[in-house]
């Protein structure tokens, strides 16, 4: 294809420089006065045009033709191109083919595990609404329990509904967001304030170390951020264990790390632990009323402000999240 082109142009210019050398030979050797003159270089300027379009529209056919050909076999694109200029164009269509695919993936996967984590509770609550409606239940202790077990999975649902809503909002491109400058030490503060109770619940020791650090970012996204990590430092623990937060400002960076010393991670979780609805231990996290939405809300907020986080984790020893951001200036 590439020779064929080639020759083309090669053939277009061979004619138009053999035209033009006619031309300049008629007029110099033939008598001819101004008015014929004038007619001959209309004519043969007018055939060079005409040679030079119909020849244009033959290359222009072949080189859409050739692209054409190569996006009606986009999986195989990139063994499909005619010649090398066409390269860069043949690998971004495969890498957006690729990316389609991973999205298209992952919508199904989403949609699959949502359908499945909102009727694992509603199975629940029409479980037991049905048992004391049809009056299968008549002790007083036993529909108090029932309905405690309505309540608290009432309670799952809507915090699962809520998650699946903000992430939903981190994913929209076009959601308004309201950047601002952001003291991370005071929302570590309020976060504990916020938590408290729960940790000291189940006797946890929260605390918060650290000095006024100000990051440029959507306050109430941050405020999640910090509210999520320690809220799973707080359930992934152990009864009596400490959970610390920290926040320094390190050079033109601000870094908010949570540790804890409770179950920790084993090493094959550790790369699927930022994925929507993934849990390493299931029955804890359904004990705990866990959504497995919280991390990857996390890792999505530490996108949308340009940040990285780190994970360090050993099983039955404790986990550590830190969270870098960008210092405002």
């Amino acid at each position: 294809m590439e020779k064929k082109i080639t020759a083309r142009i090669i053939t277009v210019g061979i004619i138009s420089m053999l035209l033009t050398f006619a031309l300049i030979i008629i007029i110099a050797k033939v008598p001819l006065d101004y008015s014929k003159a004038v007619l001959v270089i209309a004519v043969l300027s007018i055939v060079i045009v005409l040679i030079s379009k119909l020849l244009g529209k033959m290359l222009t056919k072949s080189l859409i033709f050739s692209v054409v050909s190569m996006a009606e076999n986009l999986d195989t694109i990139d063994k499909n191109v005619p010649y090398k200029e066409l390269e860069p164009f043949a690998m971004t269509m495969k890498k957006q083919q690729y990316e389609k695919a991973e999205v298209e993936k992952m919508r199904r996967e989403f949609t699959a595990n949502v359908s499945h984590e909102l009727k694992t509770p509603l199975t629940s609550i029409s479980g037991y609404a049905e048992m004391i409606a049809g009056g299968m239940v008549k002790d007083e202790k036993d529909i108090k329990s029932f309905a405690e077990r309505i309540y608290l999975e009432a309670g799952r649902l809507i915090g699962l509904i809520s998650d699946i809503l903000n992430l939903s909002e981190l994913n929209d491109p076009q959601a308004p967001t309201k950047i601002e400058l952001v003291d991370i030490y005071e929302i570590a503060k309020n976060t504990k304030d916020l938590l408290g109770l729960k940790a000291e619940k189940n006797e946890i020791e929260i605390s918060v170390a650290g000095e006024i650090s100000f990051v440029n970012g959507n306050k109430t996204m941050i405020g999640e951020l910090v509210y999520n990590l320690c809220d799973n430092a707080i359930r992934y623990n152990k009864q009596g264990g400490i959970v610390k937060m920290t926040v320094r400002p390190v050079g033109d960076k601000v870094v908010f790390c949570v540790k804890d010393n409770g179950i920790g991670i084993p090493d094959e979780d550790k790369e699927r632990i930022f994925e929507r609805f993934y849990r390493g231990d299931k029955s804890r996290s359904k004990q705990t009323g866990g959504t497995g939405l919280g991390l990857a809300i996390v890792k999505h907020i530490v996108m949308q402000h340009g940040g990285q986080i780190n994970l360090e984790s050993q099983k039955d020893k404790g986990t550590t999240m830190e969270v870098i951001l960008k210092s405002a200036e």
